[in-house]
């Protein structure tokens, strides 16, 4: 039991034990325990086995976080000589009743974070069964899912042999030490989880887009991530506070609120990994509906964005070739006005005659358009090639 303050282990067990209930009740909707039955468990069935494991874990940790609350609560608090700070009462000065039961105390803490560990590397180990079941693919390798279930044993005796290794010499490193071990496997199963979702998306990009099992498969996606956020919470939490207690400086142990902030991380992520575990071993059918949502309407957003931007491309495409017409019939008009002004002052009176009836004719279709309310380049370049036209030739306006 740490130097952390009493609330850090009355929030815990409060927090464990609603997840435990929910747990009891989640379960039996979803499975009605089919799958913690005798015959199962005799099979090594492993969402059997991981659920029996991690209501072990609850049990032990609730049992742990009870006794800590009460041991704290009933020693009280005394205050440190340097700086006269208010802190939870040492352990060397616990009444004699109560540090007769620090060691089955501590023992409950080991079992706690060696089953939880366990729990989540045979976890790991049934994604290749899974995998097989729902979309008949290869998962992982057999060497591969050997070593999950192999460090799911040797890791229920490495606590109890680094906390019986140090007892005797160093009590501190004796409480430490397993703890650090639950913090490398923490780490592992971080990068192990993303290893395994990098796996569930190429066998998503391979289904076919009506495949049944594409909602299932980034449901264990979403799931994942969020197990993810969690284990690194309960690392960063943690192992911030142990790794402070093996240095000199102590800056975290000799800071209450660097104590308590570090203590409402890990308890943040350490317990509500387990509802995310346990939405993983009995996911509800409407969960992979709605990721099948989601990812159905991210599609359309995405297709109905590239039709859009297809739409304007194309809106551009005829908004350029409008213009570059309009250029052509501006300077075919500029040409013609430039014709008609370099004509000789005095002309034959068949050319001139030629010209009146040429711009007459013209008029008319320029009152024709007026009349239809034309407002294009084009006709607006008629009337200056008419107005200079008639000076040129005498023809009123």
């Amino acid at each position: 039991m740490t130097h952390l303050s009493p609330y850090s282990y009355l929030e815990r067990g409060i927090l464990c034990i609603l997840i435990f209930c929910w747990a009891i009740k989640h379960v039996w909707q979803m499975d009605r325990f089919e799958a913690v039955k005798l015959k199962n468990l005799r099979a090594f069935k492993l969402r059997g086995v991981v659920t029996v494991v991690l209501f072990g874990s609850l049990s032990a940790v609730i049992l742990y976080d009870c006794l800590a609350t009460y041991f704290k609560y009933d020693e009280g608090w005394r205050v440190k000589e340097e700086g006269g700070d208010i802190v939870p009462q040492s352990k060397k000065n616990y009444h004699p009743d109560n540090v007769e039961l620090l060691a089955p105390t501590d023992a409950f803490w080991s079992i706690t974070c060696t089953l939880k560990s366990s729990g989540m590397f045979l976890m790991n180990s049934m994604w290749h069964n899974l995998s097989r079941k729902i979309i008949n693919a290869k998962f992982m390798s057999s060497i591969e899912f050997k070593a999950y279930g192999v460090y799911s044993v040797l890791s229920l005796i490495l606590y109890p042999f680094f906390q019986l290794l140090f007892l005797n010499s160093n009590p501190l490193m004796s409480a430490v030490m397993p703890q650090f071990v639950y913090h490398a496997e923490c780490f592992s199963l971080i990068i192990i989880t993303q290893i395994s979702n990098k796996r569930f998306r190429r066998i998503l990009e391979n289904l076919p887009p009506t495949s049944p099992n594409r909602g299932s498969l980034r449901f264990f996606i979403h799931m994942n991530n969020w197990l993810t956020l969690m284990l690194a919470l309960d690392f960063i939490g943690l192992f911030a506070i142990n790794a402070d207690v093996c240095t000199t400086e102590r800056v975290v142990y000799n800071s209450m609120f660097l104590t308590d902030f570090f203590s409402r991380i890990f308890n943040l992520g350490f317990c509500f990994e387990y509802p995310v575990l346990f939405l993983i071993l009995y996911p509800m059918s409407s969960m992979w509906e709605g990721a099948d949502k989601d990812a159905q309407k991210k599609q359309e957003r995405m297709t109905r964005q590239a039709a859009s931007k297809l739409a304007k491309s194309r809106a551009g495409g005829s908004a350029g070739e409008l213009a570059s017409s309009r250029k052509s019939t501006l300077a075919a008009g500029q040409e013609s006005k430039s014709k008609l002004l370099a004509a000789p002052a005095e002309k034959p009176q068949p050319e001139i005659d030629g010209l009146k009836s040429q711009i007459e004719a013209l008029q008319r279709q320029l009152k024709l358009a007026a009349d239809a309310g034309s407002s294009s380049d084009e006709v607006k370049l008629d009337v200056v090639v008419h107005a200079s036209a008639n000076r040129e030739v005498g023809v009123p306006a």
